[in-house]
């Protein structure tokens, strides 16, 4: 938390917390499409998800990882848990 908040203060930015799919608060047919994209980076079919209400959100969240992208096992998962946390959305 404190590594977030001094990178937002010194203009860099931290990357994104890691986290799987199975952390993800998403149905099991959400969760299977996120692990089917594996690490393949965007554009891929069927993105955004259905489950996606602010599309400019899920846009900004993915820009917010693909700096980092090579560092997650599961960076789809990522991209989902930034947008829940911009959003507030699942």
């Amino acid at each position: 938390m404190i590594e977030k908040w001094a990178a937002k203060r010194l203009g860099t930015s931290a990357p994104p917390d890691d986290v799987s799919v199975a952390d993800l608060d998403l149905d099991e047919s959400a969760k299977a499409q996120l692990r089917g994209w594996g690490k393949q980076r965007p554009p891929v079919p069927g993105n955004p998800p259905e489950w996606v209400t602010d599309e400019g959100a899920w846009e900004k969240a993915k820009k917010a990882v693909e700096k980092y992208w090579g560092n997650y096992s599961e960076p789809w998962a990522v991209v989902a848990s930034v947008y829940k946390n911009m959003t507030g959305q699942a």
